[in-house]
This record gives structure tokens, C-alpha cells and sequence, in this order.
């Protein structure tokens, strides 16, 4: 089995997937070599009154006539270690003539037997011995015995034992190879067999029907010539059944255990057909997995969790059809080895993965967790390029919006009513922000700064800004009457805010110090909305935005009254538009 598996824990595995490829395969191809003549049903009602031990004259019989039909071997794949000729002697029921017949095919060397391996070996008879040319044992008799593996199924044979005075070397199947001209060597390894078909693929012939007087005429008997004829046993309840790669079945629907005359017939097939099954080398076989591993790391690493799980499946898929086309040209990879160290892999970076962007999903939650809503940090998440915090040139749309009279507002009211107050509205400010997928960048006093565009870049960004300032300014108006109701008798101005927005480049990132740092923006856009937010108290208007910004929304918005504003610390004015509604508000 060398070169199967990588590891032993694999090997059970890799041996009971390797047997799904036969059954898949099924008949691979007709037998040319090997023909079989069997002792069925048919054969023991014709003879049911002779015991099966006193059958020899009948395998004499069958085997010179095979050589009569001009096959080029038979072997005989039944022990008989009892000669009925020396049991009637001593009984006085016979002379010394009964296996007369079958002494002769054996003393011609025209009939290989077999003998059975164990603590005490089973072999022929003694008079069937002495019977075997210049006293040749182990060129005339083989070894029956298969070798299953652990788990009982018959995957490989050995093609002789290691030398005995006076006892067979080779095994059966591979001593009726060498004798039909096959050049074998007395190797010791155990090889794969190459089976091929499921049981009852091999042709064959009733034992009765090849005894039958009319029997050399019959085209299926004519059909033996040129080939290696093995006698065995076929018929229900006998013991020599093995199970083999196609019992088990796929999907649950074996072919049957397989006679042992079958089985030795598929290994004289394969014998001399020069067919082997040719694992790959040890070195081969690590070589393919580190290469596996590389690309499955590489690729693991690079693509989505979701086409990294397709990619799993798809190489997994590809190494088992690659398994199973190689086996049916008698190669073998170690499938499950390198399935098993796929899945390790996967496992492994898909864990490392997950741990580091649970770690980065923490950092990202912490940053911008404040700022802006937990969709839009899912989002900065799934895109799967958080922003890199050195700063980044961003364009955006800046909101910035304070309470009117808020002085006289801190006059009349408590501290604490001033914070509830605050916090109340706060509240549903920084809502409307994040329902638009702002980022809040910070609180000053009574004013709200906000963003649209970082950390999450947004194509629409200034349609989304103008939506929430319109938003702000209806929570305003909904606001002044909560304030009243809970306010009564304070004589308070009526709540109202104003809102600013200008759109344009700026640098997004961290700003402040090693101690205390804080995301925002910077450029001459913050000071702009700044400024434009200033002149709704002299305007009176609820929401303005500059020209910059109209031309960067993409739906159509309702505005008002138009002015051009020297505001200050800009050299040129800025022109600047009362925002009364979007299309989807008039609609």
C-alpha cells in the first residue's frame, strides 16, 4: 500500500472511497485471458448421488477435455486431500483404477492444483503429490490463499510465499500466469488488484455442460480455447466467498461477495495482461499535498469566506474526479490524505480569519461605533477594506446644524433641564443622521457636525445629506411642542434650528493626539458648511446649501430664495440656496 495514504489514520478511509471507483466503473472491459468452469447448481443436481470427494474422475474427465478444446492452461481450484482410491482400498470397495483418469492429467503436468496455507498446510492427497511431474510440487501446485485487509475485503495478492522444502511457493493465480507464458519474478510485496468486473463477469461454463456428450460442439464450450480455464465451486452455501471492493456497493447496492475462483481469475487476468495498479511515490504524493496546501492557503486567504467555501468544494470535488479517472488507468493518489489536509487548511485559515476579523470588526466597532450606525459599520466590515485611518482624501458632504436662541434657551432652564433637553434632541438628530448612513463627527455645544461620504464612500452622498437636514429641521418643528408641553410658563422662544451643507474634497482620518484621538474631517468644506450654517439666522431659513452641493445630488430638489454670500475668510462669494424639499417629498 505504499504511496496510498500520507498517514495511517487515513488509510481505512482512503481504501473504502477507493472502492466506490469499481463500483462506479462497474465492467470494465471482457475478460481475453480467462475463462472459468464451475461447479454450480446445474453440476450438483446431475451428480447428486456422488459425494463431492469422489469427484476426481470428473475433474480428470474435465480437464483433458478442455486441453482436448485446446486451452492453454486449468487449473483445479479444489482441494482434495483425501484420494477416494486409498478410502475404497481400504474399505475393499474399489481397485486401484478409480482416479486412474485424473492421476494422468496431473502426471502429464496439464492440471495445476491448489493446496491451502495456514498453521497446518491443506494440500492434495498424496497419491495426487506423487503423481505431479519429476515430483515439481512447486511448479504444479499454488497457493490459494487471498489476502484481505482489516476490515475483510480482498484488495491485493501476493505472488508467491517465501521458499518451504517440499511445499509450493507460488500462489495459484500467479503460478497459472506462469505457466501460460507470463514472466513473472517470486516478488514478496503485496500488490493492488486490478479488478475487473463485478462478480459473475468472467465468463463461464457449467461443469455438467462440459461433461455433457454433446459438450465440443457447443459454441459457449468451443469459446474456452486459448484461454487459462480455472475449475471452483459456485453454488449456495459454500465458504470459498470473499468480499471484494463491490460488496459494499454504492449507495448501499452491492454486487455480492465474489467466489474465490472469480477472484484468483481476475488476478491471472491481470497478470497477463502486464496490469498493475501503480500508486503514487511517497514523495510524489507529499510533493502534490504541499502544492495543494500552498494554493489552498493562497486562495483560502485571498477570496471571500463564501467563494472560499466554493473553492474548498471545488478542489475537493476535482481531487476526487481526478481519483477516480486515474483509477481507471490503474493509478492511485492519496484522495483522502489530501482531502483531510485540504479541509485541515481550511479549517485553520477560515479560524484565522474569523479571529482576525473578529478582531478587526472590534477595532472597526470602536472607532466609528459613535459615529455611525451598526449598518454602516457592517458595511465598513463586508467591504472588506476598512479605511486606513492615516487620512484619506474623501469626497463628502458636510452637515452642520445648532439650535437658534439656544442662549436664551440656557437662561430660562435648569443645568439639568438644559442636558435633557439636549439629549432629547441629540437623540433624534443623530438617528436621522445614521439613517442616511451619516457619520456624526462630533457634538459642539449646541451644534451637530456630521458627514456623508467617510468612512464609507457613497455615490449619493449629497442627496443623503440634504434628505437628513430636511429631516433635522421637521424633528425641529416636531421638537418645539414637547419643549412647550414640558417647558410650560418659562416663556420660551420657539425651537428652531438652522442646517448648512457643502460638498467638495476633504481628508478623512485621526486627528488629535497619542492620548486622545478622534475621526473627522478637515478641509476648507467643514469651514464652509460652518459658515453657510451661520447665515440661516440672518436668512431666516431652516436648511442651506451651497450651489456645490445641489450639483452633486442626483434626485431633484425643491429650493427657494438664491444668494450669493461674501462668508468669511472666503475671497470669492459663495453662492448659497434655501432647500424646501426633495421629488420624493413632492411626489
Amino acid at each position: 500500500m505504499h504511496g496510498l495514504t500520507l498517514w495511517p489514520a487515513f488509510s481505512a478511509l482512503e481504501l473504502a472511497v477507493g472502492d466506490l471507483w469499481p463500483q462506479l466503473a462497474g465492467a470494465r472491459d471482457p475478460a481475453r485471458h480467462v475463462a472459468l468452469v464451475v461447479v454450480d447448481e446445474t453440476t450438483l443436481a446431475a451428480y447428486k448421488e456422488d459425494p463431492l470427494a469422489f469427484w476426481t474422475p470428473k475433474m480428470g474427465e474435465a480437464s483433458a477435455r478442455l486441453h482436448a478444446l485446446g486451452a492453454r492452461v486449468v487449473g483445479l481450484d479444489m482441494v482434495f486431500s483425501l484420494s477416494p482410491e486409498q478410502w475404497l482400498q481400504r474399505t475393499g470397495g474399489a481397485q486401484a483404477t478409480y482416479d486412474a483418469g485424473f492421476r494422468q492429467e496431473i502426471a502429464q503436468g496439464r492440471l495445476i492444483q491448489v493446496a491451502a496455507d495456514g498453521l497446518r498446510p491443506l494440500l492434495p492427497a498424496a497419491d495426487y503429490l506423487l503423481a505431479v511431474p519429476a515430483l515439481d510440487v512447486a511448479g504444479h501446485v499454488g497457493w490459494a490463499d487471498l489476502q484481505p485487509d482489516a476490515d475483510g475485503v480482498v484488495r491485493r495478492f501476493n505472488m508467491a510465499h517465501a521458499p518451504r522444502p517440499g511445499l509450493p511457493q507460488w500462489t495459484f493465480a500467479a503460478l497459472l500466469a506462469r505457466r501460460a507464458g507470463g514472466e513473472l519474478t517470486a516478488a514478496q510485496a503485496a500488490m493492488h488488484l486490478p479488478y475487473l468486473g463485478p462478480p459473475g463477469h468472467f465468463p463461464r461454463v457449467s461443469l455438467a455442460n462440459l461433461l455433457a456428450p454433446e459438450a465440443l460442439s457447443r459454441p459457449e464450450i468451443q469459446a474456452l480455447h486459448g484461454r487459462v480455464v480455472i475449475i471452483g465451486a459456485e453454488y449456495a452455501g459454500m465458504n470459498d466467498v470473499h468480499a471484494t471492493p463491490y460488496s459494499g456497493g454504492f449507495f448501499g447496492r452491492g454486487r455480492g461477495d465474489m467466489s474465490g475462483v472469480e477472484v484468483h481469475a481476475n488476478i491471472v487476468e491481470a497478470l497477463l495482461r502486464e496490469r498493475a495498479v501503480r500508486p503514487l511515490p511517497l514523495w510524489g504524493a507529499w510533493t502534490g499535498l504541499a502544492v495543494l496546501m500552498g494554493v489552498a492557503v493562497w486562495g483560502f486567504q485571498l477570496l471571500r469566506l463564501r467563494w472560499a467555501g466554493l473553492l474548498w468544494l471545488g478542489v475537493s470535488g476535482g481531487i476526487l474526479a481526478a481519483a477516480y479517472g486515474l483509477f481507471l488507468i490503474d493509478r492511485v493518489i492519496p484522495a483522502m490524505a489530501w482531502l483531510g489536509g485540504l479541509a485541515g487548511v481550511f479549517l485553520a485559515v477560515i479560524g484565522l480569519r474569523y479571529a482576525l476579523e473578529e478582531r478587526e470588526r472590534a477595532r472597526i466597532s470602536g472607532l466609528f461605533g459613535r459615529y455611525v450606525s451598526p449598518q454602516v459599520v457592517a458595511a465598513l466590515i463586508e467591504s472588506g477594506e476598512p479605511p486606513r485611518l492615516g487620512g484619506v482624501r474623501s469626497e463628502v458632504t458636510v452637515l452642520f446644524s445648532d439650535i437658534r436662541d439656544f442662549t436664551v434657551l440656557s437662561e430660562r432652564l435648569q443645568p439639568e433641564e438644559v442636558v435633557e433637553l439636549l439629549n432629547r434632541y441629540f437623540s433624534e438628530v443623530c438617528a436621522a443622521v445614521q439613517a442616511e448612513g451619516g457619520t456624526l463627527d462630533k457634538f459642539i455645544g449646541d451644534a451637530v457636525m456630521a458627514q456623508f461620504g467617510a468612512p464609507l464612500s457613497y455615490a449619493d452622498h449629497a442627496d443623503r445629506a440634504v434628505r437628513t437636514a430636511l429631516r433635522i429641521a421637521g424633528i425641529a418643528r416636531g421638537f418645539d411642542a414637547w419643549v412647550r408641553q414640558r417647558f410650560p410658563d418659562r416663556d420660551l422662544p420657539r425651537f428652531a434650528v438652522g442646517v448648512g451643507l457643502h460638498s467638495g474634497a476633504v481628508v478623512a482620518g485621526n486627528v488629535g493626539s497619542a492620548q486622545r484621538l478622534e475621526y473627522t474631517v478637515i478641509g476648507d468644506v467643514v469651514n464652509v458648511a460652518a459658515r453657510i450654517e451661520s447665515a440661516c439666522k440672518a436668512w431666516p431659513a431652516a436648511v442651506l446649501a451651497s450651489a456645490e452641493t445641489l450639483r452633486a445630488c442626483r434626485g431633484r430638489i425643491r429650493t427657494g430664495d438664491v444668494r450669493a454670500l461674501a462668508l468669511k475668510g472666503k475671497s470669492a462669494p459663495v453662492t448659497v440656496c434655501e432647500v424646501l424639499g426633495t421629488e420624493e417629498a413632492m411626489s
